[in-house]
């Protein structure tokens, strides 16, 4: 925002962006944030002890102490990058930690291609170069679309409803036919019997005594 309260546009923004972060102005960068702001970064892990920075003072506390490691920052807008590709010349460019999506990766695009035209890769997530004397060959890594989840970066609420142990809730139970249990008995006998399985229908030990099945 500008002091008279005009949002920058995207473009503006970029461009103010790069000056702090080169300057190291973490109270700039800071100032962009809500008080209660979230961050998660695993770089905030190594800095921190945890992913998860809470808090703009927090936040800042983190950033002063990461940039205080870095001894190097050179944050690029697309145009300046595309103009050191060109005066550069490499046998691949590589545009990387930027917001890599589709409603700003045109404009990056456009904006470097106004300058460089040579051989570029907008990098995204998995992405790999093979380097060899004959050149550069890119590759996006095949990732496992269902993964086991990661652990949780955040404190544990709270217990399950019930406790740790599923049980299950007094109104489905209250709701079952209990009189088709001899129907359930018959199923499960006939499968245990085919796979030599030992099966039971868990809801059976829950059956109300006056709902029994005779003996």
């Amino acid at each position: 925002m500008r002091s008279g309260g005009d949002r920058m546009n995207s473009d503006e923004f970029a461009r103010w962006w790069v000056r702090p972060w080169s300057n190291r102005d973490v109270d700039a960068i800071v100032a962009c944030f809500a008080d209660n702001a979230r961050f998660v970064s695993p770089r905030a892990a190594e800095v921190t002890g945890n992913p998860v920075v809470v808090g703009r003072q927090a936040l800042r506390d983190y950033w002063q102490r990461a940039v205080a490691s870095i001894k190097s920052i050179a944050f690029r807008t697309a145009p300046v990058f595309g103009k050191i590709m060109a005066m550069t010349e490499p046998k691949l460019a590589v545009a990387y930690h930027f917001q890599n999506d589709p409603e700003t990766l045109p404009e990056v695009v456009t904006a470097v291609r106004q300058v460089y035209e040579g051989p570029v890769d907008f990098a995204v997530d998995g992405m790999t170069w093979n380097i060899t004397k004959d050149g550069v060959r890119t590759r996006v890594a095949m990732l496992n679309s269902q993964p086991y989840p990661p652990p949780s970066v955040t404190e544990r609420q709270q217990a399950a409803p019930g406790g740790e142990k599923y049980e299950t809730p007094e109104w489905i139970l209250k709701g079952f036919a209990w009189e088709a249990m001899p129907t359930m008995d018959e199923v499960f006998k006939e499968f245990n019997e085919q796979f030599g399985t030992n099966f039971e229908f868990q809801l059976k030990a829950m059956v109300p005594p006056t709902e029994a099945s005779p003996q």
